[in-house]
C-alpha cells in the first residue's frame, strides 16, 4: 500500500470519528468507543492521542476539539493543578467528571504532544508528576529479586500508574520521561533534569539485567496483590489504584515505550 492509499485510509478514520464520536459541547473531544461496544465516556489520554492524530492529518477542527477537552479535565479533580481522568459515560457526550483517578499519562502526554497551550497548566501537572510521597507520583523501587539474583537489591526511579497506585510502572515511566523532555525543551520553569537522568538510567539498567522491560519490579503474586499489603516486600507488582496491577513479568508495552524513548 503506497503513501496515498494510507493517506486516504486515515482521513477517513477521521472522518467516522469526527461525524459518529465527536463532542460539539463546551467540553469538545472524543468518545470512548465505537459500535458494537459503544460507550460514551471521554477520556483525556484518548483525546491526547486524536489531538496528535489530527495535528497530523491538518484537521485543524477536530484537533481544536481534542485540546479544547485535555484543556477542559484541568483542575477537575480533588487535587488541585492535575489533569482528570475524564467524563462519565451514562449518556452521549456525558459531562460528569465524577471519578477521583489521576493516571499519569495525563499529566504527562499533553505536554508531549502540547494538546494543551497553557504553560500554566503543564507547569501544575509536571509538579505534581516529579513530585515524591503521597502528594506526586515519583517513587523509589527496590528489586529484591533481580534476574537470578543479577543487580538483587538494586534500586530504580520512576513513577506510579496513577495518583491512588503503588509501585512504579515502566511503561508509563518512559512516557513520563518523554513529557519531560519536552518540558524542558519548551522552556519549563522547573528543573526536572535530574529526573530525566534517575529514570531514564533506571530503564537502561533494566533493559542491561533483564533483557527486556517488566512493566514492575516489585514481585509476589496475584494472590499477595489482592492482600492489599503495600508495605510488603514483595506485594504483588505495581497497583495501578484502579483496580489491576502488573505483574512481573516481560511486558510488550513497557519494552515498546522504552524503545520509542532510547530513539527519542
Amino acid at each position: 500500500m503506497c503513501s496515498s492509499d494510507l493517506a486516504t485510509v486515515a482521513h477517513d478514520i477521521m472522518w467516522v470519528l469526527r461525524t459518529t464520536h465527536r463532542c460539539d459541547d463546551e467540553y469538545g473531544g472524543f468518545m470512548g468507543r465505537l459500535p458494537p461496544g459503544r460507550r460514551h465516556y471521554r477520556s483525556i489520554e484518548h483525546n491526547i492521542d486524536m489531538f496528535a492524530f489530527a495535528r497530523m492529518l491538518g484537521s485543524t477542527e477536530d484537533q481544536e476539539s481534542a485540546s479544547r477537552f485535555v484543556t477542559a479535565m484541568m483542575g477537575k479533580n480533588d487535587i488541585p493543578g492535575v489533569y482528570h481522568i475524564g467524563t462519565g459515560g451514562s449518556d452521549r457526550c456525558d459531562t460528569s467528571t465524577s471519578s477521583g483517578h489521576v493516571p499519569v499519562d495525563a499529566q504527562v502526554w499533553s505536554t508531549a504532544a502540547r494538546a494543551d497551550s497553557h504553560m500554566s497548566h503543564m507547569k501544575s501537572a509536571i509538579e505534581f508528576t516529579i513530585s515524591e510521597g503521597s502528594h506526586g507520583m515519583w517513587e523509589t523501587d527496590i528489586d529484591y529479586i533481580g534476574n537470578n539474583g543479577e543487580q538483587a537489591g538494586a534500586k530504580y526511579e520512576g513513577v506510579k500508574f496513577a495518583a491512588g497506585g503503588h509501585g512504579i510502572q515502566w511503561e508509563v515511566t518512559s512516557g513520563a520521561v518523554l513529557g519531560l523532555i519536552e518540558f524542558q525543551r519548551q522552556g519549563g520553569s522547573i528543573d526536572v533534569s535530574a529526573k530525566i537522568h534517575e529514570a531514564r538510567e533506571s530503564i537502561k539498567r533494566l533493559i542491561q539485567v533483564y533483557h527486556t522491560v517488566p512493566p514492575s519490579v516489585m514481585g509476589g503474586n496475584i494472590n499477595a496483590w489482592h492482600r492489599n499489603d503495600h508495605d510488603h516486600p514483595y506485594p504483588g507488582g505495581s497497583d495501578t489504584g484502579l483496580g489491576w496491577t502488573y505483574l512481573r513479568y516481560p511486558h510488550v508495552a513497557s519494552v515498546s515505550w522504552a524503545g520509542l524513548l532510547m530513539l527519542y
